[in-house]
């Protein structure tokens, strides 16, 4: 019988975590570790400036249109400025960008302030939902029963039982 050698402890550096942080299988899981290092883009074919819902969002419908082959080495890198491109190759060196950290200066301050503001909607909506009143199950829900031979009531106004007769 072959015996199994226990597995030897071994040591990642912190550069190989950080490297293995910034490769992601979707687009998705890639943009909210980019707004982590950078808080808006500039798309890069027209340079456009995206803020971050609007990378969420690009994200979530490339996701869609384009879904990941299973056996694929492809794979999503954050760079350590927070630009996110694609490797089809599962080459970093061979990465197709799609965006770049915006540069600081008053149109990313703009796109910032729109992005907390939305943020702060979004976060005051939660916290209403969850302290609004439960409303009570209607009464329609709430099965009636004859008191006298139990038979279920469709009508929850009845005033007699349609299975014995008995008055309610």
């Amino acid at each position: 019988m072959e015996t199994i050698e226990p597995l030897k402890p071994f040591k990642l550096s912190k550069q190989d975590i950080l490297l293995a942080l910034r490769h992601y299988p979707l687009l998705s899981l890639a943009v909210p570790m980019a707004g982590m290092l950078s808080p808006a883009w500039r798309l890069v074919g027209d340079k456009r400036p995206v803020s971050f819902y609007e990378a969420v969002d690009f994200a979530r419908r490339y996701d869609e249109a384009h879904p990941r082959e299973e056996g694929s080495h492809a794979f999503f890198f954050v760079s350590s400025e927070g630009a996110i491109g694609y490797c089809a190759e599962g080459l970093e060196f061979l990465c197709n960008w799609f965006f770049f950290p915006m540069e600081p200066g008053p149109e990313r301050d703009a796109l910032v302030k729109q992005t907390n503001e939305i943020y702060e909607k979004l976060e005051a909506a939660e916290k209403a939902a969850k302290e609004a009143p439960k409303a009570p199950a209607p009464a329609a829900s709430q099965k009636r029963f004859c008191k006298y031979c139990g038979a279920p009531l469709k009508n929850p106004d009845a005033k007699f039982c349609p299975n014995c007769g008995e008055q309610l």
